[in-house]
Parts: structure tokens; sequence; C-alpha cells
């Protein structure tokens, strides 16, 4: 029964999260298709944007054609070609202006004027009129320079004699392949040009982004580039056709600019839209269309709701029932599964506790093992370093007792006194090994970190001087004291310092093992450190791990494991790394104040 409630519940918790999920992917969507209609209405009026662009352009590009008739037609003139034979022929050209100011009348050009082969106006429309053309000189228009007699060169510039700018349309006069002058026709674009309602720009540019033609005045030949340089933004970035829409700020206004490039003119035509236009067209289809799906979304939600709640009493009914007809065998099981999970879990525990106690002792068994295999290695060396004082002890005995017969008893006396030195030494040596090699109690004292590196080494100094090897002290202002045992400690010294010996002994230069110890923060730290060839990066990984060893001919891998262990029993930590000279291990033990009763039990 109370599975059955559980179910039930949980059921009802998921379908609940279920409708919550719903209910979220449902906003999400709603915001996503908001999104997609702002963007797809606002495509679509920069759409009808590129269109009315490029109708406006091809108008242009029409009316300015219209009128290349034109310097085509004057160009066989032959009241023209008369007069650039004959200069100075009154008459002519006379008769010419009158000619050229009819056809200006009619086409509604802003001047029609000839030019001979240096670029002097012969003939004009507007002759009589002030600041007519005729003299003025033209050889270094482009429009002159390039006129040919098959084709029409265009130009936009600014006129000679009153600045008024106009779109220059010339048409080259030839006799055989010499040419004798030319035709030209000035056309005002500004009257081609059918300005935007409202507040749309339109600007005309020439071939270096140059505004020859705009509706707001302040921007009339000023580059485009320089208009926008640092206004351009990239919030409403929309691709249309072959255009690209770009969110540009001119002044306080941000616009869309769009640009047809009129290829027959060389020119570019730029229409300039209100950013805050095109919100208002998009803005309210937009706003239908979210409160719409909001609505249905809200329906949806309340209707889920409806029927979540009547299959929710439902499934409760069906729980309390089922919960009734189950409850007592249900508590039977689980007094049965307790039951058996309990002497599970006991029997588990004690298998846990006799593992630890197994494992507890096989680790003292490897560390007394390693202690006795280090122990064996010293007893070799500590042999000849007491035979040594031994056989000195035989003969400065013999030459006390010799200096005796003699009388010599000041002489007898020093060999006496050497003698008790050499049995001081050959005692502490002993005394050094026998508590090595014991088996202590694992009892945590205050321990002299200087005194410790002073133990090991007595039991390592003869096999430095075998190597020629210096051993070099940096010991600190203060004494630090660390908080373990000190057997164990001397254990994991005379390890890392023999290994650091062993690594020294293929060295060609001076070789030496240093110790240096100090405090750092609440830590006593222990470093060794030596001049051999370092530690290999791939060792470096795996040099605490047991059985891994770099010794090719000894060594079963198990001293930096287990010193690794010793030092981490005590809250410690035992690293290794390499430096410019070697490699150095450094052992970090928690510091302990040094007392009294401290010094007692590590002397």
């Amino acid at each position: 029964m109370l599975t059955d409630i559980t179910f039930s519940l949980y059921s009802s918790l998921v379908k609940k999260n279920l409708l919550r999920l719903l209910f979220a992917v449902a906003v999400l969507l709603i915001l996503a298709l908001s999104w997609c209609s702002f963007r797809y209405a606002c495509q679509e009026q920069t759409d009808i944007l590129e269109s009315q662009l490029q109708q406006q352009g091809q108008e242009l590009t029409a009316n300015i054609s219209r009128y290349e008739f034109i310097p085509l037609s004057l160009a066989l003139n032959n009241n023209a070609i008369e007069l650039l034979n004959n200069l100075h022929d009154i008459t002519l050209i006379s008769r010419l202006n009158t000619q050229l100011g009819n056809f200006k009348s009619r086409i509604g050009a802003l001047a029609i004027f000839i030019v001979d082969k240096y670029g002097d106006i012969l003939a004009s429309s507007d002759d009589g009129h002030d600041g007519s053309l005729m003299g003025q000189n033209v050889a270094l228009r482009p429009y002159f320079q390039n006129a040919q007699s098959d084709s029409i060169s265009h130009y936009f510039g600014m006129g000679t004699t009153h600045s008024i700018s106009g779109y220059y349309q010339a048409s080259g006069i030839f006799q055989g392949n010499k040419k004798i002058g030319a035709v030209v026709v000035k056309v005002d674009l500004q009257s081609m040009l059918r300005d935007s309602r409202g507040s749309e720009k339109i600007m005309l540019l020439d071939q270096n982004n140059i505004v020859v033609y705009s509706s707001n005045k302040d921007w009339l030949y000023q580059s485009l580039n320089k208009l926008t340089t640092g206004q351009t933004h990239g919030g409403l970035a929309l691709q249309s056709g072959r255009h690209h829409a770009e969110s540009i700020r001119l002044g306080d206004t941000r616009y869309i600019l769009m640009q047809e490039y009129l290829p027959q003119l060389k020119m570019s035509l730029v229409r300039l839209t209100p950013v805050e236009l095109i919100y208002k067209r998009v803005l309210p289809r937009v706003s239908s269309l979210v409160t719409l799906m909001i609505l249905v979304a809200v329906c949806l939600y309340i209707l889920t709701q409806r029927l979540q709640i009547v299959q929710l009493r439902l499934e409760n009914q069906h729980a309390l029932k089922m919960a009734y007809n189950r409850l007592e065998e249900l508590v039977r099981c689980r007094t049965s599964e307790l039951e058996k999970k309990k002497a599970q879990l006991e029997a588990e525990v004690h298998e846990r506790i006799q593992s630890e106690k197994t494992l507890k002792n096989m680790q003292n068994e490897l560390i007394r093992n390693e202690k006795l295999a280090v122990v064996g290695q010293l007893s070799a060396g500590l042999a000849h370093e007491i035979n040594q004082p031994l056989a000195a002890l035989g003969m400065m005995s013999a030459n006390a007792i010799r200096f005796f017969e003699m009388g010599e008893f000041g002489e007898a006396k020093g060999n006496l006194e050497r003698i008790g030195k050499l049995v001081d030494y050959i005692g502490r040596l002993s005394n050094q090994l026998r508590s090595f090699s014991h088996n202590n109690d694992n009892v945590i004292q205050n321990i002299s970190a200087g005194v410790s590196i002073d133990n090991a080494m007595l039991l390592l100094g003869h096999r430095f001087e075998k190597l020629d090897c210096s051993f070099i002290r940096h010991p600190p202002e203060k004494e630090p004291w660390c908080l373990c045992n000190g057997l164990r400690l001397e254990q994991v010294l005379v390890n890392l310092i023999g290994n650091a010996l062993e690594a020294t002994q293929d060295q060609s230069w001076r070789r030496f093992v240093s110790a240096r110890w100090f405090k750092q923060d609440n830590m006593a730290v222990i470093e060794i450190e030596d001049n051999g060839p370092g530690i290999s990066p791939d060792a470096l990984e795996h040099i605490f791990e047991p059985f891994f060893t770099t010794k090719k001919n000894h060594g079963l891998g198990l001293g930096l494991a287990l010193s690794a262990d010793i030092i981490r029993s005590f809250k410690g930590t035992l690293t290794a790394q390499n430096t410019e000279q070697g490699a150095r291990f450094t052992i970090r033990l928690p510091h302990s104040q040094l007392n009294s009763q401290a010094g007692k039990n590590n002397g």
C-alpha cells in the first residue's frame, strides 16, 4: 500500500514538473516565435525598401539616358562641324547659340555647349545671360577628355561659373580620325531624384563615396565614411536580395542604410530609412501575433491544470484504497527486510574491521621488513665502522700498559681517555642501530627535526665517507619540532638520505647531499636535496607507488611508498620534485611547540 502511495505521489510530482517544463517551453517558444515574427516583418519591410530603391535607381538611370541622344545628334550637326572648322564665324556662333537655347528649353537641361579641340566653349545655350559659359575652357574636365564619337562620357561635377552641380554627358566631334571638338549636355540630377515621403532620406554618391546629392543639405560633398565613422550599430542587420541593410546612426537618429549601385552612371543611390519608422510599421502586427499566442498558451495551461486536478483526485482515492489493503503486509515485509539488512550490515562491519586489522598488520610487517632490510644494509658498513675503533682500542690498551711499566702515567692517562671516547662512540652506534631496528609502539611525540637528521646520519655517515660525498646541513635560527613518532621519522630520513646518496654516486664532479629544516606556517618542513641526475618525468608520476623502483640491480620499490604512508599517518605529506642541481624530497609534518617534556622524550 505504501508503495502505491509513494508511486502515486511520485507520479504526481513528475507530472507537475512535466507541466512546468512544458510551460517553460511554451514561454520560450512564444518568445522565439515573437522574435522570428519581428525579424520576418523587418525583413519584409527591408525587401519593400529594396524594391523601391531599385525602382528609383531605374527611374534615375532612364531619365538620364533620355538625354544621351542630344550630344550624339549634335555631334553630327553640320553647323557645329562648320563652326569647329571656322572658329571665329560670328554668324555661325549666333545661329548655334539660338539653336542650343531652343534645345535646352525643350528638354529642360541646365546647359548645352560646343567645345573646340582646345577645350574652349565656342557656343552655349546660355549666351546673353549672366555667368554665360561662352569663352570658358573645360580642357581639364574628364567629360571632355573622354569624349568619343560613338559613345557618351559621363561625369558629375560643379559648374565652372555658378558652381551649380550637374551631370555632364559629352560626345566627341571627329573629322576622319581627328577629334576637332565635343558637344556637352549638363542636366540637373536634383530635379530627377524624387525624395521619399516623411523622414526618409536620399543620397547620391560618386565613385569615391562622396555625397553629391542629399535631401539633407548638411551632408553635401562629405564622405559617407566620415559621416558614419564610429556610428555603425549591429542591432538590426538584415539581408535582402543582393543588398545589405545596415543600421547606422547619423546625428541623433538611427537609420537603415540601403545602397543601389548604378553601373551606367558609375554612382550609388543610397536610401536612409529611420529604424523607428520600420518599428512603427511592424510592431502592431507582431504585437497582435504575440497576444494571440499568449492567449492560446494561457487557455492550454488552464485546461491542463483542470485535467491535472481531476486526475490527481482519482489517483489519491485509488492510492488510499490500496494503502488500506496492503499496509499490514507491507509492514511485515519491511520488518523482515530490515532484520536481514541489519544482519548483513553487522557482518559487513565485522568483515571491514577484520580487513582493516589485517591491512594494518601487513603494513606494519612491511615497515618492519623494510626497516630490517635497511638494518641489514647498514650492518656491514657499521661493522667496518666499529672494527677500526676496536683495533685502535687494542693498540692503545697495549700502549697504556707499556706506559705504566715505564712510569709515564700522564701518557697512560691520555690513552685511557681516548679509549673511553672510542667506547662511547661504539656504544652510540650500537644504541642507535638497536633503537632503529626496535619495533616501537608508534607513540606520537614532539620530535626535533635536527636531532632526527643527526640520528639518521649516525647510521649513514660511514657510507658518505666511503663514497666521498659531503653531507651539508642548513640549520634554522629556531629549531622546528614535529608532531610524530621519532623512530618512524628516522626510518623515513634514512631511506631518503640513503636514496639521495645513491643518486650522486655516478656524478664525476663534487657530490653532496643537503638537509634543510624550518618552520613554514603551521608545518615543520624537512628538505633532502642532492646533486644527482634528478628524476625523469615518467618516474616522478609513479615514484610513491608500491613496487615501483628506478634501481636496476636492487630494491623492491617499497621504501618510498612506505615512507609516504608513514608521513601520511602523522597527517603530513611527502613530495618529490626536480631542482636545477638534482632532486628534492620534502617532508611536511604538523608543527608542535617545544616544551621540556618533548625535549626529554626526544632525548
